[in-house]
């Protein structure tokens, strides 16, 4: 069987709207009203019916001595023709198979746009003139003849609520989805098979060595007029093998249907091997053949303008078509662009020897005959194509995955051409018109005086199929992992969760760990924290043909966004849960965070008493004494060339939070604890600050001159050590930091400004754009030793 597998498709047509069906049926007709020959039995039916039906188009093509439903019509029939002809008088009713096309089939008529009920209209509209019976064998196509609803309206879907808790309470989100209209509106896809026969010669003249190179120039040439005008157009199938000749075979083979190609196919040579390579000894004075399949998404407009671009770019063309409705004609159509456009694959891109006429005149020395003397105009007689396989369907999606924006999907978004399709990560999701969003019973936040507590099911963020496991996913800090015990990957599920049996991983972090991002907005008073759950970047060894090593991975990467608000005098606001596109490809561009981090530090001096390098300081071990000179330093823990960083405030905490007091504010160092600024790492060298020439420049162009307030790497500090005097003696200190980062470009070199000195408060209060401040906040305990006397 050639024919593409039966497509059934229903496409709930709006009132007034017709359908184009196409497929073949068993016709039961008392024996006393068939004639003699099958033939002209095939004409009266088509007459019959055009009379019966004036509104409804009918085309019977073919028919054939078979009677494929005779066990399901009715009537008792019994096979009517053999070799063409009628048999003998067997039963009341004599039976035929015919293939037929019906279009203009109005839903009004039918009553209905069920697809049964339609091609129930059609089989009693077939048996009706002759008071007999019909019955579909097969179906091919079932389709809207036109586009359906007037696609100009915006249409607003509900979805799912989600619940966060804070510590001011509960609070409830709607999400809503608006969708806008299609632009793909009207698109029907066409999926074709056909076998091309061309003259060998015409190979060995090219310089196509194998049948893919063909198909690749072919496809060119076919597709390049269907871009032109907005349509979608590629390749799905080639092959040096030969499906169709040019003869139907009966119900299930009855698009192969064309006396040229069945003439060629009866002459033909193979020309390619079982590799596809084009055979050495084939006979150029043979035809030869390959199969070719493609598919368009495009709409009856598109069709038509391209048409008339091949009629008037190609001389022939126009006499080849017909002038009726493309969807009417749309398999001799689809043929003929074929024909042309394997021949300009030839001499274009094939780069024939010695052009269009050297490939005539080859052509006809070889035997090979047009219609009439053979020129440039008809010399693509020579070629021909059947058609054996063909697919309509007009209810396409209208996503277009490729069109830079993942066809609107938030997360997963397959299919080809604009019958794409979103999906998201698992089923654990809810899909909300393109969007996938975290059902709210699937995750739980809690916004405490000083940390974020989340819950999710681990069904939101694991792979099914390889599950959660210790490492697999971390904060914006990807050293805050399981290993860490930052986040747990086997958490009981509170009772608001249903993790449909895959269980909860949480995570509980500090507000000023795991580098929380920290946004201020000080005209609302609001300090929003954001922290960041995402899967670990991990990847498969895979050889490339180069012998290369590279590690890949092709899993989707699960990034779930935590938020918290708080007012600046710390009473708790709302908490959310948001979600970030899913990074399926390179067409979605993924926000993340810069991580930095605080470490206290010895320095090892040379005997000049210059620094030579750092130790790390193990506070806990070796307590810091009040009156010590403490060391530490804020790095970047992935630097970047084109991100730098300043730390504009630093601040000691007493460990009940009741007393603070800022050793650096907006870069203003404090004299009492003798705050300085020792060095710094730049581009991975350290230096101190010494001179002029330690500083770190500006991008060309800025306004700024060096500074020793920012780099790209680490920033080392000093302070004396200090209590908080009636505090309790046995309680450690907390010494925190906040980050700015800052776009460095010389493109945009006063981007730089956000990291050097200014006045803070000024500038947050100078314009509305700059009263969002945004920075990360780093910390560590300092563990401070009391003697007893």
């Amino acid at each position: 069987m050639k024919l593409f597998p039966s497509l059934s498709i229903l496409h709930l047509a709006a009132a007034g709207s017709d359908f184009h069906v196409e497929g073949c049926l068993s016709v039961a007709v008392p024996w006393g009203g068939l004639l003699a020959d099958l033939d002209n039995q095939c004409t009266a039916l088509g007459d019959a019916i055009s009379a019966q039906y004036p509104d409804m188009e009918f085309r019977a093509n073919t028919c054939f001595s078979t009677c494929s439903a005779q066990n399901e019509i009715g009537g008792s029939p019994e096979i009517a023709y053999s070799a063409g002809q009628l048999n003998p008088t067997t039963a009341a009713f004599g039976c035929y198979d015919v293939c037929v096309e019906a279009w203009n089939i109005n839903e009004d008529a039918v009553g209905s746009d069920d697809e049964a009920d339609v091609l129930e209209y059609i089989e009693n509209g077939i048996g009706l003139p002759y008071g007999g019976f019909a019955k579909f064998i097969n179906v091919i196509n079932f389709n809207e003849f036109e586009g359906s609803g007037s696609g100009d309206e915006v249409s607003t879907t509900t979805g799912p609520t989600t619940t966060t808790t804070s510590g001011t309470g509960t609070t409830t989100t709607d999400f809503t989805t608006t969708t806008t209209v299609n632009p793909f509106e009207g698109y029907s896809e066409y999926r074709t098979c056909v076998t091309m026969y061309l003259p060998i010669l015409w190979l060995f003249g090219s310089i196509f060595g194998n049948v893919n190179e063909l198909c690749f120039s072919f496809t060119g040439q076919i597709c390049q007029s269907f871009h032109a005008v907005g349509a979608k157009c590629w390749e799905t199938a080639c092959a040096g093998t030969c499906s169709g000749n040019g003869v139907q075979d009966g119900v299930n083979d009855f698009l192969d249907n064309d006396a040229a190609a069945q003439e060629d196919s009866q002459q033909s040579s193979q020309a390619f091997d079982s590799n596809g390579r084009l055979k050495p000894d084939a006979p150029p004075n043979k035809p030869g053949c390959f199969d070719y399949c493609w598919t368009v998404h495009a709409t009856d407009d598109q069709i038509a303008t391209v048409i008339n671009q091949w009629s008037s770019s190609s001389r022939g063309f126009a006499e080849k078509v017909s002038q009726q409705r493309f969807i009417v004609d749309r398999q001799k159509t689809f043929e003929v662009i074929a024909d042309f456009a394997l021949l300009d694959a030839i001499v274009e891109e094939g780069e024939y020897t010695g052009g269009m006429q050297q490939l005539v005149d080859d052509t006809v020395d070889a035997g090979f005959v047009c219609d009439a003397d053979c020129d440039e105009n008809n010399i693509v007689d020579t070629a021909s194509s059947t058609m054996w396989g063909k697919a309509d369907n007009s209810a396409l999606s209208g996503i277009d995955c490729q069109d830079g924006n993942n066809g609107g999907c938030s997360h997963l978004c397959t299919g080809e051409g604009v019958d794409g399709v979103c999906s998201c990560p698992n089923a654990c999701w809810d899909l909300v018109g393109k969007e996938c969003q975290i059902p709210s019973d699937k995750v739980l936040l809690k916004c405490e005086p000083d940390r974020m507590v989340a819950y999710i099911a681990k069904c939101i963020v694991e792979d099914l199929d390889e599950g959660v496991t210790t490492g697999d996913y971390h904060l914006s800090d990807s050293q805050c992992n399981p290993v860490t015990g930052y986040v747990n990957a086997t958490e009981p599920c509170p009772a608001e969760i249903d993790s449909m049996t895959t269980g909860c991983m949480s995570f509980n972090t500090r507000l000023d760990e795991c580098s929380t991002g920290v946004t201020a907005d000080y005209t609302a008073n609001i300090m929003t924290f954001s922290q960041t759950l995402q899967s670990a970047t991990t990847g498969n060894a895979v050889t490339a043909s180069s012998g290369a090593l590279f590690f890949m991975s092709i899993a989707p990467k699960i990034t779930v966004d935590f938020t918290c608000e708080y007012n600046t005098d710390y009473e708790t606001h709302v908490g959310s849960a948001l979600v970030n596109p899913d990074s399926v490809d390179n067409s979605l561009t993924s926000t993340g965070n810069f991580v930095f981090q605080l470490n206290t530090l010895d320095p090892v001096y040379t005997r000049s008493g210059a620094i030579t390098s750092w130790a790390m300081h193990d506070a806990v071990a070796d307590p810091y004494n009040v009156g010590s000179t403490l060391y530490y330093k804020v790095c970047q823990a992935m630097p970047l060339d084109n991100i730098y960083f300043s730390v504009p405030d630093c601040t000691v905490t007493n460990a009940n939070k009741t007393e603070s007091y800022g050793i650096m504010v907006n870069h203003q160092t404090d004299e009492f604890v003798k705050f300085q600024r020792v060095g710094r790492d730049f581009n991975g060298t350290f230096a101190e600050w010494g001179n002029a020439a330690d500083l770190v420049p500006m991008p060309a162009g800025s306004w700024y001159s060096p500074s020793n307030e920012l780099s790209n790497d680490c920033l080392y500090f000093s302070y004396t050590v200090f209590e908080f005097v009636g505090d309790d003696n046995d309680g450690d200190l907390r010494l925190t930091c906040d980050v700015h980062a800052c776009n460095y470009d010389e493109d945009q070199p006063n981007d730089i400004s956000s990291c050097v000195s200014e006045d803070l408060l000024a500038r947050r209060k100078r314009s509305t754009d700059d009263q969002i401040q945004q920075y990360w906040r780093v910390a560590v305990d300092i563990p401070l030793r009391h003697l007893d006397v």
